[in-house]
């Protein structure tokens, strides 16, 4: 993989890149498959890992507000220190509201 990248068209990476930046979470997509479609997008577009980056990206992209807003109220060691935490974010947002299943639009 990592060959491929040093080989890849100029035009092509650029493409990857803001194809990465653009993804944001859709109506009704689990924060589960929004973060991983993210990540894929990720490694497609970049040959070295940039955590601060990709969980800025993945903050960003983050479609409701308040699970948005919970998981940047602090810094991650870990990316998978940050998915707990998103989702314990859906989580707490879901029950605020006493919904019984999460939606993207709502959580």
């Amino acid at each position: 993989m990592e060959c491929e990248l040093l080989f890849r068209p100029a035009y092509e990476s650029a493409t990857l890149k803001q194809a990465f930046k653009d993804y944001r979470q859709q109506p009704n997509e689990p924060i589960q498959a929004y973060g991983s479609t993210k990540c894929a997008l990720y490694r497609d577009a970049y040959s070295h890992e940039d955590q601060d980056m990709l969980i800025e990206e993945l903050t960003a992209g983050i479609r409701n507000p308040n699970v948005r807003r919970i998981v940047s109220e602090r810094e991650y060691a870990t990316l998978a220190e940050y998915t707990k935490t998103a989702m314990f974010a859906v989580t707490v947002v879901v029950k605020q509201l006493g919904w019984g299943v999460a939606t993207m639009d709502s959580a």
